[in-house]
């Protein structure tokens, strides 16, 4: 009996450990937020900007949103979010500051991120000023992390998992996340999700295993094995 119990804990072990995949998404919309420019859609433009009140240039947000529609039906082990440092290479951003920033899952997804840029700026999709209009109660934070300078490099950050943007993970929805300024210092230029270079681009990466109850039914069927397997008595 013992013997069949370990079997049993080792079964289930190895389909956990084996069932685990990543899949990891470059966003499908982007843009950066200015307030010096609050009514400008910048969704076409290569860079996200986070920046602090007191800024040069004064305050940026940014949006980006993920299909997650491969996710529906897994059980997450964990979430990263990879940001790429870039170089400012436009006068309306503000040069690269360490400091901390916030990410925040946006219960609504329904913005647009539009195709303008720093040098022609866009009339439609998310601004400044309508950004607002998709923020509300249910709305959670991810965490505060810390950016630690530099033009140049990658950054990887995990996220909680409360409980609205899980299930929005595995009900396979599409997931918005805001970046904001959680100090007075920072001011994080990275590549949006319009970037070139597609390796260089955000990078959502999701950690999980189907739901537990597959492996369970498997692994309940083994006693049913093992007893067939038993020698008989003569």
């Amino acid at each position: 009996m013992k013997s069949t119990i370990l079997l049993l804990a080792l079964a289930f072990t190895m389909a956990c450990t084996a069932g685990a995949q990543t899949i990891s998404l470059n966003p499908i919309s982007s843009a950066f937020l200015s307030s010096a420019h609050p009514t400008s859609n910048y969704g076409g433009a290569g860079a996200l900007e986070v920046s602090a009140t007191g800024s040069t240039n004064g305050i940026f947000d940014s949006v980006m949103q993920f299909n997650l529609a491969s996710t529906a039906g897994l059980s997450i082990q964990s979430i990263t979010l990879q940001l790429t440092s870039a170089s400012p290479n436009n006068p309306i951003f503000n040069t690269q500051e360490a400091g901390s920033f916030s990410v925040i899952w946006m219960d609504n997804s329904s913005w647009t991120g539009g195709s303008g840029m720093p040098s022609a700026p866009g009339s439609t999709g998310i601004t400044y000023n309508t950004l607002p209009n998709y923020l509300d109660a249910s709305d959670e934070s991810l965490g505060t992390f810390s950016f630690p300078g530099g033009t140049s490099g990658a950054n990887t950050y995990t996220l909680s998992l409360p409980s609205g943007f899980l299930n929005a993970v595995t009900n396979g929805s599409d997931v918005s996340l805001e970046l904001v300024p959680a100090d007075n210092n920072v001011s994080y230029l990275c590549n949006s999700g319009s970037f070139s270079t597609i390796s260089s681009r955000p990078l959502l990466t999701v950690t999980a295993v189907p739901e537990p109850a597959g492996w369970w039914m498997a692994v309940l069927g083994l006693p049913v094995v093992f007893a067939c397997r038993r020698p008989r008595k003569a």
